[in-house]
């Protein structure tokens, strides 16, 4: 069977993340009742990794107090299942017996919503960008201006300035990838 896949974040920085030429980067996660176990390793999802976790998953599941491993998981992390899965103190590892299961979570960098990395993409592109600035204006919003390396100015306004940032630069980006494709006569005489 295979599992679910969550995807986290904004899809716009997964778009960026394929403009960049980067990749999205999938993990395993275990989960109890259907909800990650945070704090839980999250080893990167590969076909030995699966067949790891899905052994582990099964142990974790079986009633076989022989072959059971949930006893051993509960005594080496009861005090993180409880404090994430809101259970008593005195909880024992017969009291809480969630279905164990493991899914396969998506991620990429958050430049979206993280602003340092946002900024980020202006170091990352310099060789594509002559100036760009951000201000915030009268209403609030926040104006990001990019001015390409070719001379074209890009502008988008916002109320998130990482998002804000996002936009313009997917724009910047989208733009000269349709550059690239056109054919030189459609590009006029200024780029033979």
């Amino acid at each position: 069977m295979e599992p679910e896949l969550i995807i986290s974040g904004n899809p716009i920085d997964y778009e960026l993340t394929e403009l960049l030429g980067e990749r999205a980067a999938d993990f395993i996660v275990l989960c109890f009742d259907g909800v990650q176990f945070n704090q839980f390793g999250t080893p990167y999802d590969t076909p030995r990794q699966r067949e790891s976790t899905e052994s582990l998953v099964r142990l974790l599941n079986s009633k076989n107090k022989k072959e059971s491993m949930w006893p051993e998981m509960w005594k080496n992390w009861a005090g993180e299942i409880r404090k994430q899965y809101g259970l008593p103190a005195e909880s024992t590892a017969e009291d809480f017996r969630p279905v164990v299961s493991y899914k396969i979570k998506r991620v990429c960098f958050g430049r979206s919503e993280n602003l340092h990395c946002a900024i980020r993409l202006f170091g990352e592109l310099a060789d594509r960008i002559k100036t760009w600035g951000v201000r915030k204006c009268e209403d609030g919003k926040h104006m990001v201006e990019i001015v390409t390396a070719d001379g074209r100015p890009m502008m988008n306004s916002g109320d998130e300035l990482p998002l804000t940032i996002c936009k313009v630069v997917r724009r910047m980006l989208k733009s000269s990838q349709n550059d690239q494709v056109l054919p030189l006569a459609a590009k006029g005489k200024d780029h033979e």
